[in-house]
C-alpha cells in the first residue's frame, strides 16, 4: 500500500494533532484535523490549499477532541478545561462557547445520531459521564452515568453550561501560557470513556424503525451499550470475568426539571424545557440480583430481556470453563485492559446473500488488543 494523500504538520508551530474526521461539504472532501493548540484545519482532499482555518482559543484549555455533522453544517470542539465551542461552518464563524459546569475534561465529541433540528452532541467526560448537550441553549438534554464506589453521582438540579468567556486565566494549563509540555495524556482516575475515542454514537434503521443507541468503553474492561429510545434498557454488552450468571446491574432512570412520568428518551427527550434526563448504573446485591433474573423469567424473554441475554452469555462462559481446562487455554471474550477506542462499521452484502449489512463494534485496548462483536 502507498499513501494517496500526504500532508506535513507543522508541529513546532501548530502541536500534534489530536483529532481527525472526514466530512463532505458541498462538492468538497474534507479531512480535518485539530492541533493540541487550538487550531482546526480543513483540507480539501482535491487540493493542496485549506479549506478552512479556525482558531479555538488558548484561554479556553487544550483542544481534545471535535465532531462535524454529517450535512457539514456545523462543527463543535471540546477542549480540556471543558470548554464546547460550537462553530458555523457556512461562515466558519463560533457561535456559542460555554463551560461544562464542573469543568471536567471533554474526552470525545460525537454527533447525536438521531437528528435534530438543533445542534446536539454525545459528549465523553471525565469522571464518569457521558452527556447530551444542546449547543444552542448550553442545556444538558441527557446524562447517562456510572456510580462512584457504590454511590450516585447524579446532580439534583439540570446541568446549564457557564460562561466559557469568564473562566479565569490563573486555571489555564501551563501549555496555554506558551510552556510547551507536549501533548496531553490520559486521565489517572477516568472509569467511563478513559481515551481518545472511546465513545461510539450510531442510528441504525435495519428493523422495524429506527434504533438510537451509542456504546462506551471503560477502565474496567466493560463495553456498555446506552439505549437512547429506552434508557432503562441499557446494559453491559460484554460478559462478567467470573463465573456469575446474575445480572449485576440495572439502570435507573429520572427526569430532572420536567415531567417526571417522561423516562424513555424516545430517541432524544429532554432538552427545551422538557428537563434533563438522568440514566444511572446501580450495582446490585446479590438479593436484588437474584430477584432480577428471576423477574426476567431465568434468562428468557421478560422485561428483562437485554440484561438477561447478557446474564446467559455469562452463564454460557460459566459452562466452558471445564472444557477450557482440558485443552489449550482460550483467549478472554473481554478485554485484559483499559478500553481506549470503539467505533462501528458496516460489513458489505455478500454475493448471493439477501439479508441486510452486518453491523460491526470494533473495541481496542490499552494492551494492543482489538476485538469485534456482532
Amino acid at each position: 500500500f502507498s499513501p494517496l494523500f500526504v500532508k506535513n504538520v507543522k508541529v513546532d508551530e501548530e502541536g500534534p494533532v489530536v483529532a481527525l474526521e472526514h466530512f463532505t461539504q458541498g462538492h468538497q472532501s474534507v479531512l480535518a484535523y485539530a492541533t493540541v493548540r487550538g487550531s482546526i484545519f480543513g483540507w480539501d482532499l482535491r487540493s493542496d490549499q485549506p479549506a478552512f482555518v479556525l482558531r479555538n482559543p488558548g484561554k479556553f484549555g487544550l483542544l481534545e477532541t471535535f465532531t462535524v455533522h454529517p450535512d457539514g453544517a456545523w462543527m463543535a470542539a471540546g477542549t480540556m478545561r471543558g470548554v464546547f465551542t460550537l462553530w458555523d461552518m457556512r461562515f466558519q464563524l463560533p457561535v456559542k462557547s460555554f463551560a461544562h459546569p464542573a469543568g471536567s475534561r471533554i474526552l470525545h465529541l460525537t454527533h447525536y445520531p438521531v437528528h435534530h433540528r438543533r445542534p446536539w452532541v454525545l459528549a465523553s467526560v471525565a469522571g464518569n459521564e457521558v452527556s447530551a448537550w444542546d449547543l444552542d441553549s448550553a442545556e444538558c438534554v441527557q446524562l447517562y452515568r456510572l456510580p462512584e464506589h457504590g454511590r450516585s453521582t447524579a446532580p439534583a438540579e439540570p446541568m446549564r453550561g457557564v460562561d466559557a468567556h469568564a473562566l479565569p486565566l490563573a486555571d489555564l494549563p501551563v501549555v496555554a501560557r506558551g510552556i510547551d509540555v507536549g501533548a496531553s495524556v490520559l486521565a489517572s482516575r477516568v472509569l467511563l470513556c478513559p481515551g481518545s475515542r472511546p465513545l461510539s454514537a450510531y442510528a441504525y434503521g435495519g428493523g422495524p424503525g429506527p434504533d438510537y443507541f451509542f456504546s462506551a468503553g471503560a477502565g474496567d474492561r466493560k463495553i456498555r451499550f446506552w439505549d437512547l429510545k429506552s434508557p432503562a434498557d441499557s446494559y453491559v454488552l460484554t460478559p462478567p470475568q467470573e463465573a456469575d450468571a446474575l445480572p449485576r446491574v440495572r439502570y435507573n432512570v429520572s427526569i430532572l426539571g420536567g415531567d417526571p412520568d417522561d423516562v424513555n428518551g424516545g430517541g432524544g427527550g429532554g432538552g427545551s424545557g422538557g428537563g434533563m434526563l438522568v440514566c444511572q448504573e446501580q450495582v446490585l446485591s446479590d438479593a436484588d440480583a437474584a430477584a432480577n433474573l428471576k423477574a426476567a423469567g431465568g434468562g428468557k424473554g421478560g422485561k428483562g430481556g437485554k440484561s438477561s441475554g447478557t446474564a446467559a452469555a455469562a452463564a454460557a462462559a460459566a459452562a466452558s470453563v471445564a472444557s477450557r481446562q482440558r485443552g489449550p487455554a482460550t483467549p478472554s471474550v473481554s478485554h485484559n485492559d483499559v478500553i481506549t477506542d470503539l467505533a462501528y462499521c458496516e460489513l458489505p452484502e455478500l454475493p448471493g446473500q439477501q439479508n441486510y449489512a452486518q453491523r460491526v463494534l470494533i473495541s481496542a485496548s490499552r494492551d494492543g488488543i482489538v476485538k469485534c462483536w456482532k
